[in-house]
């Protein structure tokens, strides 16, 4: 391929598994309130065609209706007229026939067979040449198939994936062992096209940076065993502490002060451990903040 031939890419969004994963590994406590599809597809092919300049397709399926459960959770809008509008406007096509559900027989929801049509379009699509490149927006493990499929006729692939419980093992060990394919965290990009995040229980909003460090809180360790979870927490909190090596700066003192704030505010801390101590915890974190600030 000539180093100024575009690259075409062709990117698979499956709705309900990018929305719900991330959800899940929030334990339901943060949701997506907002994304930005046009910055998404140009931050996917960057990473997946670093070196040459490329052209993308984006095709986008809801499995499930907006009803079900934990898509309520998340409060995120799969079928309204401005979630389809904001994917057509990043120069996406919608899976039109598979945004109608339907309920089964014992009153569930039927699948649609939305990864079916997409791991077809995928796999006809490698055959008949209509890109060079697909990258799989999913952690399910109905598209490891595909992954070999399509490696097979000569294209690469990239799946997309919030990394964690929530992936699939055989769709990663698929990806491990096939040729021309390859991982990528949706955690390591996610600033470049999600304006804020949601919490459960709370009027405010997170931007980026302040939800990575409540999401590094939840992942920890000792909030997972259940041990210490006080004590890790103003620890996290302390104005002293670093964020992989490197000490905080005065606004990232401030920034910290507010999140603690925000979360002792919609409850979160109250519910990982920290209990009557909340005022003492909050008095701790202020008085950092404010030593730091000089205020």
């Amino acid at each position: 391929m000539d180093s100024t031939q575009l690259v075409r890419v062709h990117l698979v969004v499956d709705a309900a598994n990018f929305f719900l994963t991330f959800g899940n590994q929030c334990l339901n406590e943060a949701w997506l309130r907002e994304i930005h599809w046009k910055e998404l597809c140009d931050a996917l092919c960057a990473a997946a065609v670093p070196d040459k300049p490329w052209s993308w397709v984006l095709s986008y399926g809801v499995g499930l209706p907006a009803k079900h459960s934990q898509l309520a959770r998340q409060n995120v809008p799969y079928r309204s007229d401005e979630q389809i509008a904001a994917v057509r406007n990043a120069g996406g096509e919608i899976l039109e026939g598979f945004l109608r559900p339907r309920e089964g027989k014992g009153g569930g929801n039927e699948e649609k067979g939305v990864d079916t049509a997409m791991v077809g379009r995928l796999a006809y699509g490698a055959g008949a040449g209509d890109y060079d490149v697909a990258i799989m927006l999913t952690g399910d493990a109905d598209f490891a198939p595909c992954v070999t499929l399509v490696c097979e006729a000569g294209k690469r692939v990239v799946v997309a994936s919030w990394r964690g419980t929530s992936t699939a093992g055989e769709l990663v060990d698929t990806v491990e062992r096939t040729q021309n394919a390859a991982m990528l965290d949706l955690w390591s990009i996610m600033d470049k096209f999600v304006p804020h995040v949601k919490m459960s229980g709370a009027n405010e909003v997170l931007d980026v940076a302040q939800f990575r460090m409540w999401k590094a809180l939840l992942d920890a360790e000792e909030t997972k065993n259940a041990r210490g979870v006080d004590h890790v927490l103003l620890d996290y909190m302390r104005t002293e502490v670093s964020i992989d090596g490197i000490e905080p700066d005065s606004d990232q003192r401030v920034q910290r002060y507010t999140l603690f704030q925000v979360l002792l505010n919609a409850g979160h801390i109250r519910r990982y451990g920290v209990g009557e101590r909340n005022e003492t915890a909050l008095a701790v974190v202020r008085r950092n903040a404010d030593s730091n600030t000089g205020s």
